[in-house]
C-alpha cells in the first residue's frame, strides 16, 4: 500500500513538474494567472477566450483658451466640460479548459462611407460557435486620422443594424451572428453608417 502511495504520488509531482516545464517553454498560462496586472482593468471570459482590456480615460478641458482633448492624463484635470473612461485596446488569450495561451485578432478602423472621418476602431474576435465580439474604441492609434468630435465627446455611444440595436457591455462590447467587416452589412454608430477598413 505504502509503496502504491509512494509511485501515486511522484507520478503526480512528475505530472506537475511536467506541466509546468510546458506552459513555461508554449507561454501557456493556467486559468489567468500573468493576465492581469496593474495596467488591465479587467479580464473578459467570452467564448472560449480571456480577453485582457486595457483603458484609458479622455477629457475635453481649455488650455490657454484652446479646447483640448487630453487622453490618459486626466486625473491632474480639476475644470473639464466632459470626460469619461475608454477602452484603449486589448490583448486575447485563446482558451482550452483552464488553459490559455495568447492569440492574434483582426483591427478595423471604423470610417464614414467617403472615408474622410474616422469613428475609432473595432477590435474583432470570431468565437467557434459563429458568434463575433466586437470590442469599440473612439481612438485609432493613426495621428493623423480626422476623428468624428461628436462621437468623441458623447456621453453614450450606440450600434444598430437595421431595427436591431447593440447594447454595449462594459461600455466598450457587443457580440452579434452578423458579420460587419465584409461590407455587406452595415453597421450604424450613433445612427450614423460606418465602414470597416482594415487597419
Amino acid at each position: 500500500m505504502k509503496k502504491a502511495i509512494k509511485i501515486s504520488a511522484g507520478v503526480l509531482a512528475a505530472l506537475i513538474v511536467l506541466t509546468t516545464v510546458i506552459c513555461l517553454c508554449f507561454k501557456i498560462r493556467v486559468f489567468t494567472v500573468g493576465i492581469k496586472s496593474e495596467y488591465v482593468k479587467r479580464v473578459d471570459s467570452i467564448d472560449g477566450f480571456y480577453v485582457a482590456v486595457y483603458t484609458q480615460t479622455l477629457c475635453k478641458h481649455t488650455v490657454d483658451g484652446e479646447p483640448t482633448i487630453e487622453i490618459g492624463n486626466c486625473s491632474d484635470v480639476t475644470e473639464y466640460d466632459w470626460k469619461h473612461e475608454e477602452m484603449d485596446t486589448i490583448t486575447v488569450y485563446k482558451r482550452f479548459l483552464f488553459f490559455s495561451k495568447k492569440t492574434e485578432y483582426e483591427t478595423y478602423r471604423l470610417q464614414n462611407e467617403d472615408g474622410t472621418r474616422c469613428y475609432g476602431a473595432m477590435y474583432v474576435l470570431r468565437a467557434q460557435n459563429g458568434t463575433i465580439h466586437y470590442y469599440y474604441t473612439r481612438f485609432t492609434r493613426n495621428l493623423n486620422e480626422q476623428y468624428a468630435n461628436e462621437l468623441i465627446e458623447a456621453e453614450n455611444v450606440t450600434f444598430s443594424h437595421g431595427e436591431e440595436e447593440f447594447a454595449l457591455t462594459d461600455y466598450c462590447r457587443f457580440s452579434s451572428k452578423i458579420d460587419f467587416t465584409t461590407g455587406e452589412n452595415l453597421l450604424r454608430i450613433n445612427g450614423k453608417t460606418c465602414r470597416f477598413t482594415k487597419q
